[in-house]
């Protein structure tokens, strides 16, 4: 059976929990290789079982945020905490014990218990309305935080001394009793007394430590021999596990949204194992030229699988009068990324339906200044340009932008999966010049059955089919006219995608990753 390690992780402290209040704009998608994998094997009914190795009382509403409530899963803190699988329940903070006097304040953003002049408290929640923590405040300083599980009870508690930083962390069992103690300035792990049966050692030196003992002890009591591993590449815990497992049992998988800068570090513990898997042409080379150049990592399978299926998603493009271009902008440079402008802005002046739609996962804090610039003075621009045509044509064009103004150039925010589906079904065309194009914008470009124009050969385009590689920019305009003045190269574009959606879905990347850790297929 294979066992799936994600990496769901903190920036900060790899083993603990990344969960946050609602109110804080995640900057990067929960939405990895590994969900997308674990997604496939769950509605093919293949059967698998997810190693959880990071603190995270959450869990189950992360699982079922994405589908994967039912799934089978073992987690090692559960293991440490004595809890069992079980449905998350909500916990009502007005049933928790409070002083008589307690002044409940409700803000937009939390809950505070006004407990005397000097003691007050915070109460935190999650997307769903679950209660994270609660943080007590004395005098106006953390001093702390109680730590809730989505199953309703205190995972843990965090004790504070200057109000910023955790001291120490008291990790409790369901019933309440003390389990051990994280001190956060030396990373030291103690044990209680009355739970010392449950660990080989009295004290641990950190975190990592510990999570070794119990890994281990997993892997030796429950995993069948011929059970594939199948681990996210994160070298915070690549080491951990590949001291835990067989190499011929371990497959990694490469992903460039979490391995965006690949070191030696990273590689030499992909090596320790005998397979690989990879998402995109780059990934596959770099880590190809380093088995190549260190011997003692061979043999060593490579092969690429697309971590995303393409499925059949609605496209109404055809239906709307304007017609919309999206541009992927994020990793292009600002060279690039000002020349294809300059050639949108030339298309867009001569096609007075044309609407161009910028996507980006960046926060909006994070877009650069020129940018913002260069996309105000073109909207005024081709505004000015708009005055001569009829009223009809701008009746049908006007945004809410401004009374009398016409947003020709939008710049549209995609953080999420969902965000870009619904811009994708609006689309005419997308297109992506990196050097790299973007998985998962081509197969959900497959999905949606979007032409893609780019300016590299990949597995998802194939040329003047379901799309059009370019040798450069100034290729630009004509690549599009290619597709929207000919209706019949796009509709012979939309049937090729749905043969390719065939050819990327669920069941067929579940028998391609089969034959790679099955060992069917060898080498690159």
């Amino acid at each position: 059976m294979k066992q799936f390690i994600p990496a769901w992780y903190d920036s900060n402290n790899w083993w603990d929990s990344a969960v946050v209040p609602f109110y804080i704009k995640r900057k990067t998608t929960e939405f990895d290789d590994m969900v997308s994998l674990m997604l496939m094997h769950h509605k093919n009914n293949e059967p698998f079982n997810t190693i959880i190795l990071n603190y995270n009382p959450l869990l189950r509403l992360f699982l079922h945020r994405h589908e994967l409530y039912e799934m089978n899963y073992w987690s090692l803190f559960d293991e440490i905490q004595g809890a069992t699988h079980g449905t998350p329940v909500a916990i009502d903070y007005r049933e928790l014990s409070w002083p008589e006097d307690t002044e409940f304040i409700y803000t937009p953003f939390q809950v505070l218990a006004i407990k005397s002049d000097n003691q007050f408290s915070k109460m935190i929640f999650g997307q769903e309305g679950y209660l994270i923590c609660i943080e007590d405040y004395e005098h106006k300083t953390l001093s702390r935080k109680l730590i809730f599980d989505d199953r309703g009870f205190v995972s843990s508690i965090e004790i504070y001394h200057d109000g910023q930083s955790p001291m120490k962390r008291y990790y409790l069992a369901v019933k309440g009793q003390i389990i051990m103690t994280q001190d956060f300035m030396t990373e030291k792990i103690t044990i209680q007394p009355e739970f010392y049966d449950l660990f080989q050692k009295k004290s641990y030196g950190n975190m990592d430590e510990l999570i070794f003992e119990k890994i281990q002890q997993y892997n030796t009591s429950t995993l069948a021999d011929d059970d594939k591993v199948i681990i996210a590449a994160d070298k915070r815990h690549n080491y951990v596990l590949t001291d835990t497992f067989k190499p011929e049992n371990m497959c990694f998988s490469l992903f460039s949204q979490r391995n965006a800068y690949i070191d030696a570090t990273l590689l030499e513990t992909i090596g320790k194992a005998n397979q690989c898997i990879v998402d995109t042409q780059a990934n596959a080379t770099k880590l190809n030229q380093f088995i190549t150049q260190n011997p003692e990592y061979q043999p060593f399978k490579i092969m690429r699988v697309t971590p995303f299926d393409a499925q059949m998603l609605p496209n109404i493009s055809s239906q709307l009068y304007e017609t919309n271009i999206g541009v992927w902008i994020d990793s292009l440079s600002e060279e690039d990324l000002k020349t294809v402008i300059d050639q949108l802005s030339q298309y867009v002046s001569q096609h007075e339906q044309t609407i161009i739609h910028l996507l980006t996962r960046l926060n909006e804090n994070d877009i650069q200044q020129w940018l913002r610039d260069e996309i105000d003075q073109l909207n005024a621009l081709l505004n000015v340009e708009e005055e001569e045509f009829s009223p009809e044509v701008q009746d049908i064009l006007q945004t809410e932008l401004e009374e009398d103004e016409i947003e020709k150039v939008k710049l549209i925010y995609v953080p999420f999966e969902e965000d870009l589906m619904k811009e994708l079904s609006q689309l005419r065309v997308i297109v992506d010049l990196n050097q790299e194009p973007d998985l998962y914008l081509q197969i959900s470009s497959i999905s949606a059955g979007v032409p893609q124009i780019n300016r590299r050969e990949t597995d998802y385009v194939d040329d003047k089919l379901n799309g059009l590689i370019i040798d450069n920019i100034q290729q630009l305009r004509v690549a599009l006219n290619y597709f929207i003045n000919n209706l019949k190269n796009w509709n012979y574009s939309f049937a090729h995608s749905i043969k390719l959606s065939d050819e990327f879905s669920s069941e067929k990347i579940i028998q391609r990753l089969n034959s790679v850790i099955e060992g069917e297929i060898h080498g690159t």
